[in-house]
């Protein structure tokens, strides 16, 4: 079913609608900054009461002001909502999801051979949406065909290695987005250890020996979190190379030396000047 889209859509509930209802109604005369739909085509919307307590719906009819939905979308819960409460069209994941695997369908779309199917397939995927003032309908061949899209769909999801380094250039999923925010382990460290920043943002490793850090690959603005434990010899040393890490008072932060504890949490943010500052957290 074609997604449909416009810019600024939002308004208020014209009255109380309850957690099985499937119409509601918008503030007299608002129902036009939402988009026009023919049959098959949808949005979505996402109602918030008072509390800040959301339900997403599917609008899959709209006559004026009054829409016909499809409740609780998306894992949200089916609620009841009072005159008043928001109600606002809102790119959902869904509706994202939706967009890219039409997307890649039209890649395989133009990939046919024969004319008029892939005419036929270009109709079947089409994508439009409402502006306030304006309408715009675009084929999914002229978005195909963009850099950010087409290519995207054709280079697929970009990988938790690549998003730490810099690198990222397919399509974002939620958890390879968290798992590029998560803790490198760099296992058993001694002597020198050179924290590349090229491979993340979070840093942990266990002292089999003193240790002298290094920080390489910093990227502008960059945060980075060490995280240092001991092990059963405890009494380990971490010491910093030199010119790169700045201290709170100068003084880099004391060493716990007990053996199978935490040593040593670091916190630091790279400054214009090409240095990172820290504090040290234990």
């Amino acid at each position: 079913m074609p997604l449909k889209l416009a810019n600024n859509a939002t308004s208020v509930l014209a009255g109380t609608i309850t957690s099985v209802a499937t119409s509601l109604s918008v503030e007299a005369g608002t129902g036009a900054r939402f988009p026009s739909l023919q049959e098959g085509d949808w949005f979505p919307l996402t109602l918030v009461d008072a509390s800040g307590n959301h339900e997403i719906v599917r609008v899959t009819a709209r006559s004026g002001d009054v829409f016909t939905t499809v409740r609780a979308q998306e894992e949200t819960q089916a609620l009841a909502f009072a005159a008043g409460d928001r109600c606002d069209l809102r790119f959902t994941a869904g509706a994202i999801a939706e967009f890219v695997q039409r997307a890649v369908a039209l890649q395989r779309a133009n990939n046919l051979s024969d004319l008029a199917d892939k005419e036929m397939a270009r109709e079947a995927l089409g994508l439009s949406y409402d502006a306030l003032s304006d309408t715009h309908t675009h084929d999914f061949d002229d978005l195909a065909n963009q850099p950010s899209i087409g290519a995207a769909a054709a280079r697929g999801l970009a990988t938790a290695e690549a998003l730490r380094a810099n690198e990222g250039t397919g399509v974002l999923t939620t958890d390879q987005v968290w798992a590029a925010a998560g803790w490198v382990d760099l296992g058993r460290i001694s002597g020198a250890v050179t924290i590349d920043c090229a491979k993340g943002n979070r840093f942990s490793g266990v002292l089999a020996g003193n240790v002298t850090v290094s920080i390489a690959n910093p990227k502008n603005a960059q945060t980075l979190d060490l995280s240092f434990s001991q092990d059963a010899e405890g009494s380990r040393t971490v010491s910093w190379s030199a010119g790169q890490l700045r201290w709170p008072n100068n003084s880099a932060p004391a060493i716990n030396p007990t053996a199978n504890d935490v040593a040593l949490v670091v916190s630091c943010i790279r400054l214009p000047d090409g240095t990172f500052f820290s504090v040290g957290l234990k």
